[in-house]
């Protein structure tokens, strides 16, 4: 009798579990936007004095500084969430598959 399921290979292949590239480029990412966000939060009064002239308000510019860095601190931590996901569900799928 022939086989009724899929294989293994196309089931890594139909989830992208073989590709290796996806976690690494992003926890690349997730690196660089907390380094930044970390950048963001020991510069914090320079950037809001850089802030303060375009926007012409000590308030708004602190404000402005402060959304700035919390958005970059989220996009720093949800790539490290999705990049250890993508590898719990790899293994667990190999040792599903196993």
């Amino acid at each position: 009798m022939g086989k009724t399921g899929r294989d293994w290979t196309q089931i890594y292949a139909i989830y992208g579990m073989d590709d290796y590239q996806t976690p690494i480029f992003l926890l690349i990412h997730a690196i660089i936007f907390l380094v930044s966000s970390v950048l963001f939060l020991v510069y914090f009064d320079s950037i809001c004095s850089l802030f303060e002239p375009i926007l012409l308000s000590t308030g708004f510019a602190r404000f402005a500084a402060g959304f700035t860095g919390s958005v970059t601190a989220i996009s720093g931590v949800c790539p490290f969430y999705v990049a250890g996901n993508m590898f719990y569900t790899s293994v667990a799928l190999r040792w599903e598959m196993a």
